[in-house]
């Protein structure tokens, strides 16, 4: 989830404060994509496949900006790179499976924290 608001406390104790709000009259969906400017002014656009789905969020000029992460894997962090996976996710079908992602990202980290449950921890 990106968002450009301060991370100061953990996501894990409550997702709807980093919730992000936006006009209908700012999106833009075919089949298979959508692109919408949030009211914030982070673009995203979403695309998926039935086994694959890619993300791309663009942030404000100046912007300092936040990708929120739900993982409950293993998660690496190399140069630029994200990458881990979310397991248990339930399908529509009712059928468990593992999520694997990885985020590339084109400006260099300025913090990374994690959070499990209410902890929120530097680095």
């Amino acid at each position: 989830m990106p968002t450009l608001k301060p991370v100061t406390g953990s996501p894990g104790s409550d997702w709807t404060q980093f919730a992000a709000t936006f006009s209908h009259a700012n999106e833009r969906a075919s089949a298979g994509y959508d692109r919408v400017r949030l009211d914030d002014g982070i673009e995203t656009e979403l695309t998926a496949t039935p086994r694959t789905g890619l993300a791309r969020f663009s942030v404000p000029p100046g912007s300092r900006a936040t990708l929120l992460v739900r993982a409950d894997g293993a998660v690496a962090i190399t140069g630029n790179e994200v990458s881990g996976f979310h397991s248990n996710v339930i399908s529509g079908k009712k059928r468990s499976f593992t999520l694997y992602f990885a985020a590339v990202f084109d400006r260099p980290f300025q913090d990374v924290s994690t959070w499990q449950g209410t902890t929120l921890s530097a680095g």
